[in-house]
């Protein structure tokens, strides 16, 4: 059970995503199929989207899958290879969040994507080229030419024998991440904590390694958001604790929270839908 189920099963209570409605020394990992470890789930709140000149306000949402395979160097520093996937948070039918979601719910028992946080998946990696020469780029992709996302159960049939083949998925070497806008609670902040700074580099002044922490800050609705009246008063969350609320912001902060502690309390009397994981590894 994830330590993070709290929150996760409230969320689960609001919330049903199979529900649809209508340069530098980089070297990628290579192509190929792969093993999957979905190791975190963040939801960073509202930030502006500009798409063909217009601009508008989307909930976003990180996965992130700790890569493993035959093909796969281990690292020489001993933490995970990682891919990210970055999504505006939806349940349109043609959202990428909603397509993704119901690739990776093959039991078909989850409602929210923090429900299988820890579990195990097959992949199949993707090289995109983009520009020449020195500006030349290789990115890496879960998705096939088309956009589909190439995930899918640790398990696969036979072709000759028809027979159900499992697929081991090494355990998890980093640390489990998860953050739920609308549920948060101290242990999650803590968990998406990056300490460190990257150094300047190529012009480029350093910057710290925080980086959730800080695109949460950055949000639009974090002013006034549950995780910012957790956090008021009692740790620095730098200069988005400045604006001054209203008494409205107050009110609505106040609301929330209620509604918060009352949805938790709802979720925990519930049977606990990570008790039963019949996953096979």
């Amino acid at each position: 059970m994830s330590k993070f189920a709290n929150a996760i099963n409230a969320a689960a209570e609001i919330e049903d995503i199979n529900e649809a409605q209508a340069g530098g020394e980089f070297t990628p990992l290579p192509e190929g199929p792969v093993r999957l470890r979905f190791s975190a789930y963040i939801e960073l709140g509202k930030h502006e989207k500009e798409w063909k000149g217009v601009k508008k306000d989307v909930e976003k949402a990180i996965l992130i899958f700790e890569v493993s395979g035959p093909k796969i160097e281990p690292r020489e520093d001993g933490q995970p290879h990682l891919i990210t996937i970055r999504l505006n948070k939806s349940t349109s039918e043609k959202a990428g969040y909603y397509k993704l979601f119901r690739k990776m719910n093959h039991t078909g028992k989850h409602k929210v994507f923090a429900q299988m946080l820890g579990e195990g998946f097959r992949g199949k990696l993707r090289h995109n080229i983009v520009g020449e020469g020195a500006d030349k780029r290789t990115y890496v992709n879960l998705t096939d030419e088309d956009g589909s996302y190439q995930i899918a159960a640790p398990y696969y049939n036979d072709e000759e024998t028809g027979e159900r083949k499992d697929v081991t998925i090494p355990p998890m070497i980093g640390p489990e991440r998860c953050f739920i806008w609308a549920f948060p609670d101290k242990e999650q902040w803590d968990s998406l904590f990056i300490d460190g700074e990257w150094e300047a580099k190529e012009g480029k002044p350093a910057r710290p390694k925080n980086v959730y922490q800080t695109q949460i800050k950055e949000a639009k609705n974090w002013v006034g958001s549950p995780m910012q009246e957790l956090l008021f008063g009692d740790l620095d969350v730098g200069d988005a604790e400045k604006p001054d609320r209203s008494d409205a912001a107050k009110s609505d902060s106040a609301d929330a929270k209620a509604a918060t502690e009352k949805a938790k309390q709802e979720a925990t009397k519930a049977q606990d839908p990570l008790a039963d994981d019949d996953i096979p590894f």
